[in-house]
């Protein structure tokens, strides 16, 4: 997970996550992703949570090589 900063240098608490081929690969239909944040004071927040649709791929040969 990558946490980008704003052109101030600041941190705008945007997060990004990269799913490889490897990751998936063995992986297909709905899924619910819940983001927890816990703090240096070890306070939680919850600030988004979703679905994502993994859809399987038909040639996994090629996803576990990449």
């Amino acid at each position: 997970m990558d946490v980008e900063k704003g052109e101030d240098g600041q941190t705008d608490n945007l997060l990004t996550v990269d799913l490889r081929p490897e990751d998936t690969v063995r992986l297909s239909g709905k899924y619910i992703y819940q983001i927890s944040i816990r703090d240096t004071s070890g306070h939680t927040e919850i600030p988004s949570q979703g679905i994502i649709y993994i859809t399987k791929n038909i040639n996994q040969s090629f996803a576990v090589q990449a």
